[in-house]
């Protein structure tokens, strides 16, 4: 007598992320399985949790429509502003601007942080004496939690543009003594304050002004530059590390004319 045994069918099922319950297909989307927010930190909103809180409650208590400073300026990009630049891309903004009378560059445009960052060495060749600083307590925290004390923060003048489309906006830098192959990351404050559009597509910034757009435009090449000198883990040099003061020169030296004999100075052993 010979046993059979029949098989039952397996039932495939569908992951939950393929379509989830209440999905009705090319109707509507399907609903989200949770969110994820942004990492957020910084000065924004104060020292102190009450400052936060107050912070926080401010977009639903106060109307702040007329303080807005108004402009009929309409700010667009268009393909003729991807001239120079090699497409496609995925480099960041890099730019220079004039930052209490020194012309900084490589300064990194992100819109995704929170705080102006000043880094030491920068704020170091501009010679601001450290007695300037303000003192900070809130430190700063990266994705792997590392906390970075700031030196302090500093209010400068900084300058975008070109005459006359120019604008000037003091800004609030916190001074972080950490290696970098920048020398400032401007972030959402200093954006905000210039009301600045920003299109890494099109590596340019264009802010309003009273006498028309005023743009300012990202080096392609330094940012390539910045980006294979972060990989190599390396601190800044004097390569890379370019700031020159727009003071006056003195009255009987020539421009170009060496103050005194260069010295070559090792940066690494063997190098």
């Amino acid at each position: 007598m010979k046993s059979s045994t029949k098989r039952k069918k397996s039932k495939r099922t569908t992951p939950q992320y393929a379509k989830p319950k209440g999905y009705k297909s090319g109707r509507d989307h399907p609903p989200a399985a949770g969110v994820i927010a942004v990492i957020a930190g910084g000065l924004s909103g104060g020292e102190t949790n009450s400052a936060r809180k107050s912070y926080a409650r401010q977009p639903q208590t106060e109307d702040t429509r007329g303080k807005r400073p108004r402009t009929d300026e309409s700010i667009t990009f268009t393909d003729e502003d991807l001239e120079g630049i090699l497409t496609p891309h995925d480099d960041p903004l890099v730019i220079s601007l004039t930052i209490a009378n020194y012309e900084v560059k490589m300064v990194l445009v992100d819109n995704g942080s929170l705080t102006d960052i000043l880094f030491y060495d920068a704020f170091e060749k501009m010679s601001i004496g450290r007695e300037l600083l303000k003192p900070v307590k809130t430190p700063l925290v990266g994705f792997t939690r590392e906390v970075v004390e700031p030196e302090g923060i500093i209010t400068l003048p900084l300058i975008a543009g070109d005459r006359p489309q120019q604008a000037t906006v003091m800004i609030d830098f916190l001074v972080v003594r950490v290696p970098s192959s920048y020398n400032v990351i401007l972030g959402r404050p200093g954006l905000n304050k210039m009301r600045a559009i920003v299109s890494t597509y099109h590596m340019l910034m264009q802010f309003p002004t009273k006498h028309g757009v005023g743009r300012v435009r990202g080096d392609q090449g330094v940012a390539r530059q910045c980006y294979v000198t972060s990989l190599k883990g390396k601190t800044k040099s004097s390569e890379t590390l370019a700031i020159e003061s727009l003071e006056p020169e003195d009255k009987g030296q020539k421009s170009g004319e060496l103050v005194e004999d260069l010295v070559s100075i090792p940066l690494y052993e063997g190098n």
